[in-house]
């Protein structure tokens, strides 16, 4: 006899998997809602660890076909970051493909993405003169490294900033699984997108799982802790400088 809410449950995932229009818009977002609605469907036995291993696997393949089709971009189009230098003072603002040092209303700069799919921000006043360069998280401008550090991001219609209560954390994470059990996706997900903008993060250790997170040291029983180069905050190690390249 098949389970309802897991054959639901599986037929969501697949969709998010196969869902083409958000992929290339937000890989890494869209890479980060499978991993966690397979983990919760884990938590929630309506899968095996076997079938846990096989849903990784084709993440894994998905975010490595569109990759070859676009480059990932790590900034969020929704958020705004803070440009910083090594020693965390600000230097700029990133907002959307918006780029400008000093005030956000001085010397507005656009971004593109160029034939090699290397992102490349140039003065509107100087159409296709390189004026600085994305990788990832960092941008360089005349030979220097800034960091990008997430300040806000607008989530429907509303300016929020990462949560960083427990609490509110701990609710949220017992709210998915409440909706999964239901196969509530669409409560499911807007409870997710609360979770996932914090700066926590399940334990990888324990993976939050009750019978194993009484006793994890990780997460001194929490089953989360505060994630490692959370977005919001400086980087842990900074890039290399074009001396040491």
């Amino acid at each position: 006899m098949t389970d309802p809410i897991r054959d639901l449950t599986l037929a969501e995932w697949h969709r998010t998997l196969n869902d083409e229009f958000w992929w290339p818009l937000r890989m890494r977002e869209q890479a980060t809602k499978l991993q966690h609605l397979a983990d919760d469907m884990l938590a929630a036995r309506l899968i095996d660890p076997l079938e846990r291993l096989d849903m990784a696997d084709l993440i894994t393949g998905a975010v490595a076909h569109w990759v070859e089709r676009g480059r990932e971009s790590w900034a969020h189009p929704a958020s705004r970051y803070a440009v910083v230098n090594r020693s965390g003072d600000k230097a700029g603002i990133l907002s959307g493909t918006l780029l400008c040092w000093g005030e956000f209303d001085s010397s507005l700069i656009a971004g593109y993405i160029d034939e090699e799919d290397l992102t490349f921000i140039h003065k509107r006043s100087h159409k296709g003169v390189e004026h600085a360069r994305l990788f990832g998280r960092w941008l360089r401008r005349d030979g220097e490294w800034f960091a990008l550090v997430e300040t806000s991001r607008l989530i429907q219609g509303v300016t929020c900033t990462r949560s960083c209560d427990p609490d509110a954390y701990r609710l949220a994470g017992e709210m998915c699984a409440l909706h999964l059990e239901q196969a509530d996706f669409k409560e499911y997900w807007s409870w997710w997108v609360r979770r996932d903008f914090s700066v926590f993060s399940r334990c990888t250790t324990c993976w939050g799982q009750v019978a194993e997170r009484d006793d994890c040291r990780h997460c001194a029983g929490h089953g989360f802790a505060v994630m490692n180069d959370c977005p919001s905050t400086m980087p842990a190690r900074w890039r290399r400088t074009s001396a040491d390249d």
